[in-house]
């Protein structure tokens, strides 16, 4: 199996994949919707 194009996309999924997450993250987190409320009650 060749790797070397592993070696070159990895660092860069991973940089993307944490951005996701960190986004999505600040979304839960600060998220304050009336919708989420009325789940949460």
């Amino acid at each position: 199996m060749n790797t070397t194009s592993l070696k070159y996309c990895a660092p860069k999924f991973r940089l993307l994949l944490q951005e996701a997450i960190t986004r999505k993250l600040d979304y839960v987190l600060t998220a304050d919707t009336a919708d989420l409320r009325a789940r949460a009650a």
